[in-house]
């Protein structure tokens, strides 16, 4: 794939066939990589690889996506050649940065173990202010298509209640219309049917008397046909008022419902376009934090312990575990530690630990639910953090529908849900989940900087 950071940063042999998709060019676009063969643009290269990572799954060139349902393979998708050829020099200066830069890591990594601490620090202050950039240029951004949706928004609504209005109008004016259409020709047929009858009258006058009889009854049956043609046009003349009326009531209606259609979809729009080019920006920010941490830790790890003037740094250790030795006999400090134990976990039961360092996330999701059992909040409390969502500035809505709590974040994909009608798990079960996602995610930091380590030492031995 024409993002995909792996194959950007390895070698190849033979030749390599690129594919790439819209999502990947709107993401160098808005990294700042231009078209073209000049290398005057001003380009992210490190925020940029952060927001293509998905660019890597093998799903790609499958006719299905993560989760088994059926998708198209980039491979099947003419598209996908055809923006890799249209937008070449774009994805080689993209792929060249990333290349360079593996470079660059490699030979830093045979470097002296001061200079490889070093440039670990200046590497994370370098992703930590990328990805402020980042996020700061992704907001404005975001915040600059809100207001274009807005505006444009605005104007389809003018149009749409000027197109109603005049539809109604029109739609008026022709049922009064056809009213008076009806009205005239049941006058007219009424009219004509009356001068027949008193000729017909006129005629019998002057012939016998049994040609006289037969003529007056005609003339009746004309004047009678006459009268009935008038209460006939009357009627139509009527039931065509009152069907435009009703057709005026349904535009009127529909142009209501399709204002306040246009309303809420301009609203859903601002916000998939916040959530979207904004969340890209936070994601980056805290994808670049993070790994701004691995590295500046990785780096550490590559020197021994005094190594570096001022730098004792072994591990990080979080705060409710030491690694210092106990002292005392064993015995003694085993019963002390239960007999500490028991209150706490007694505690725990009673409420959410308010020295818990997810205890602010857990309080605001209790403002959010009133009259939410304090076991059902841990639980989505516990939930959110699996889902990506970690403390309260993460949170975007909390939503209760019928009987699902969902806390969705800022950033797209964060999310997560559960249900309110299955009794919840014990305050310590939640407790425990979570500080198991945590050490989960240590763990994972842990593996990446024993990589980086082993890494290091094979390059020394070589």
């Amino acid at each position: 794939m024409a993002a995909d950071t792996v194959s950007a940063a390895s070698p190849h042999f033979g030749r390599v066939r690129v594919y790439a998709t819209a999502q990947e060019i709107a993401a160098l676009q808005l990294m700042g990589y231009a078209s073209d063969r000049g290398a005057m643009d001003v380009r992210a290269p490190v925020p940029a690889a952060l927001m293509t990572l998905g660019s890597h799954s093998m799903h790609k060139f499958l006719d299905v996506d993560g989760k088994g349902h059926p998708d198209r393979s980039v491979l099947a998708d003419p598209v996908a050649q055809q923006l890799a050829q249209l937008y070449d020099p774009m994805i080689e200066k993209f792929r060249s940065d990333l290349a360079s830069r593996r470079e660059a890591f490699t030979v830093a990594s045979q470097l002296p173990n001061q200079a490889v601490a070093y440039g670990g620090r200046v590497a994370a202050q370098a992703l930590d202010a990328a990805g402020d950039a980042t996020r700061q240029a992704t907001q404005w951004q975001a915040d600059l298509a809100n207001q274009a949706t807005q505006a444009a928004g605005a104007r389809v609504q003018a149009g749409v209640k000027v197109a109603g209005t005049t539809t109604a109008r029109v739609r008026e004016l022709a049922g009064e219309l056809e009213a008076k259409i009806d009205e005239a020709q049941g006058e007219l047929q009424a009219r004509g049917t009356g001068l027949g009858a008193v000729t017909l009258r006129r005629m019998g006058d002057m012939l016998p008397d049994a040609w006289e009889r037969r003529l007056d009854d005609q003339a009746d049956r004309l004047a009678q046909a006459g009268q009935d043609a008038l209460r006939r046009n009357q009627a139509e003349a009527a039931a065509a008022r009152q069907d435009g009326q009703k057709d005026v009531a349904t535009i009127v209606q529909g142009t209501r419902t399709v204002e306040l259609e246009t309303v809420r979809v301009t609203a859903q729009i601002s916000d998939v376009q916040q959530a979207t080019i904004g969340g890209i920006g936070h994601r980056a920010d805290r994808g670049l934090e993070i790994a701004g941490r691995v590295v500046e830790q990785a780096a550490r790890l590559t020197v021994p312990p005094g190594h570096i003037p001022g730098d004792d740094t072994r591990v990080n250790v979080p705060p409710h575990e030491s690694t210092a030795p106990r002292r005392g006999p064993p015995s003694d400090h085993r019963d002390h530690d239960e007999e500490q134990a028991r209150p706490a976990r007694d505690d725990q039961t009673q409420a959410f630990p308010i020295e818990h360092p997810h205890y602010p996330l857990y309080a605001a999701l209790e403002e959010r639910l009133p009259g939410v059992a304090k076991e059902k909040i841990a639980e989505v409390t516990h939930q959110a953090v699996v889902g990506g969502v970690t403390d309260p500035g993460q949170i975007r809505a909390v939503v209760v529908h019928e009987d699902q709590v969902w806390v969705a974040g800022r950033t797209p994909g964060d999310r997560s849900n559960v249900s309110l009608s299955e009794p919840p798990p014990s305050l310590d079960a939640s407790l425990r989940g979570i500080e198991s996602s945590d050490r989960l995610q240590m763990q994972q930091i842990a593996q990446f900087q024993e990589q980086q380590r082993s890494a290091s030492q094979g390059h020394a031995l070589t």
